[in-house]
């Protein structure tokens, strides 16, 4: 499917500024039923601008998976260490095993996801 210079603005307009359908339809001088027709017939495009703007984002801040996952195995390792030293004797302490804990959750599931073949399950609480 072809797509003219309108429909091209409108795909920038509602994926990559996240515009409504009235204020497009203002700035294009479009009806807004006009543009719900476009919406349903350049969903495809709509997506792919939609990802394609997801994607630019991500890499501006490095936010990819695999840079990610590194960020938290490195942070795992700091708190792991950081909780070694505590005697869990203060409030600190707490918040320091609730944050432990929620990131030893989050790689387990990036893990899992990742399809990686570490067994986590040999890594209980009683470890730590």
């Amino acid at each position: 499917m072809l797509i003219n210079e309108k429909q091209k603005e409108f795909l920038h307009l509602r994926i990559s500024e996240g515009k409504s359908l009235q204020t497009i339809s203002e700035e294009l001088d479009v009806p807004v039923h006009i543009l719900k027709e476009w919406t349903v017939t350049l969903m495809e495009y709509l997506e792919e601008e939609r990802i394609n703007a997801m994607d630019q984002i991500a890499e501006n801040n490095q936010i990819h998976a695999v840079p990610h996952f590194k960020y938290l195995a490195v942070l795992y390792t700091r708190l792991k260490n950081e909780l070694d030293k505590r005697d869990f004797s203060g409030l600190p302490t707490d918040k320091l095993y609730y944050i432990f804990t929620h990131v030893h959750e989050e790689l387990k599931q990036q893990m899992m996801n990742n399809e990686f073949e570490d067994d986590w399950d040999e890594y209980d609480d009683e470890d730590y």
